[in-house]
């Protein structure tokens, strides 16, 4: 794993306003697709597709990039670090292994859709650098 990662694209680069903005100017039909996408600054062929509600994951002027969405939502994550630093503080050593046995486990219990490894029992290690 990378750790000092420089991103080399501009890829959803946009912002997330202006596309609700042109999503509005377009529905509204005061703007074409062409001249919102100038005018708010945003790529015309992402704001059609936003429009048409043709992303997979992404809804409206929500961004996301690449193929998965995360499997623990913010509220499951707050959650699963309150209860890390309640053991903590019962002085139970929680390792990196432990982290990535309850993220598992939670996502099992919860019937979560999930690309954890189920021979292992275990988050991967790049969801765990994620978490963090």
């Amino acid at each position: 794993m990378v750790s000092n990662y420089k991103r080399k694209t501009n890829r959803g680069a946009w912002n997330e306003m202006n596309m609700e903005r042109a999503l509005q100017a377009v529905a509204e039909k005061r703007m074409g697709w062409l001249k919102a996408s100038r005018h708010f600054q945003v790529p015309q062929a992402t704001l059609r597709r936003h429009a048409m509600n043709q992303n997979k994951i992404a809804v409206g002027r929500r961004k996301h990039l690449g193929r998965h969405e995360t499997t623990l939502n913010r509220g499951l994550e707050e959650a699963l670090v309150e209860h890390m630093l309640a053991l903590e503080a019962r002085f139970f050593g929680v390792t990196t292994e432990d982290v990535r046995i309850m993220a598992y486990e939670l996502g099992v219990r919860m019937k979560l859709k999930h690309q954890f490894n189920n021979t292992k029992k275990l988050q991967a290690k790049v969801g765990y650098a994620l978490f963090n």
